[in-house]
């Protein structure tokens, strides 16, 4: 684990942020699993038994957390079936500039670049694909919310690993802390999969999709801090509030917090957003 104290990452406000990085989610559940809880704070992660979390204790939680979630829905259907074929082959059409070609680039004429005409070609369509998940949600998303955000984005990486794309996953939870001094943030970062990794489906699972990943784990890591990050996570009340960073380095595409599928229509709406702004990271 890797903890760095920094300044506010909007530079128009006051306030400290703590990133966490673990260098997986096993490592995650083995620290919150070998830390004693802050006394100051209710613990309400680790007992809660209820809907809003899925409905499992935080021992199942913790158990599924280590070994995946086979049970969790997929999303199927014609709509969602080869939508990156173009992409397979690994071209595209592009241009690729040298000291003779079929037209001029002025602009590099002009720079004196010896390199300044183009012509068009096929050029190899990157291989490797980063995408993020931000596992946080506000209190009145429903569980059901996040687990169609998490099949959709299951149904990508699938697909992606398929047409022979290698992926990266990071998971985050950003948060925006209410209490204390100025305006405070904390980032719990870590690494679902890693480029050239196999897909670890249930593992994947568990993380993307369920909320006792958020309301269970994520929770129970807040409850190991200190007495002044306790009190600004306002550990007994709600928490912070979840947001996705204005930016986030090396990811090609996030899979947000906010506005996630309500209803089976939304689900593939939603996917149909994803699929293509990750088309337009292939063709960039």
């Amino acid at each position: 684990m890797k903890e760095t104290i920094q300044s506010s990452p909007y530079g128009d406000k006051t306030g400290e942020h703590m990133l966490t990085e673990f260098e997986g989610a096993g490592e995650l559940t083995h620290y919150i699993a070998t830390t004693t809880p802050n006394s100051l704070a209710n613990q309400d992660s680790r007992r809660k038994d209820d809907s809003w979390h899925g409905g499992v204790t935080y021992e199942q939680a913790n158990d599924l957390a280590e070994t995946g979630w086979s049970d969790a829905p997929k999303l199927t259907g014609s709509d969602i079936a080869n939508n990156l074929r173009d992409y397979a082959e690994g071209q595209r059409e592009g241009t690729v500039a040298s000291v003779s070609g079929a037209f001029l680039d002025m602009g590099a004429y002009c720079s004196g670049q010896p390199e300044c005409f183009q012509e068009f070609a096929e050029v190899e369509t990157p291989r490797g694909v980063v995408l993020g998940v931000n596992i946080g949600a506000l209190s009145d998303i429903l569980p059901s919310e996040m687990t169609n955000r998490g099949v959709v984005l299951m149904a990508i990486v699938d697909e992606l690993e398929r047409n022979g794309f290698s992926v990266s996953l990071e998971a985050f939870w950003h948060s925006r802390l209410h209490k204390g001094d100025g305006e405070n943030w904390s980032t719990l970062r870590f690494p679902l999969k890693r480029m050239g990794e196999r897909v670890d489906e249930n593992l994947l699972a568990f993380w993307a999709c369920h909320p006792a990943a958020l309301r269970q784990m994520g929770f129970a890591w807040q409850e190991c801090h200190d007495d002044v990050w306790v009190r600004r996570m306002d550990v007994n009340g709600g928490r912070g509030q979840s947001r996705d960073p204005e930016s986030l380095e090396g990811i090609d595409y996030l899979f947000g917090s906010t506005r996630l599928p309500r209803t089976e229509e939304k689900t593939l709406e939603y996917y149909k957003g994803a699929m293509a702004g990750i088309e337009k990271v292939l063709a960039s």
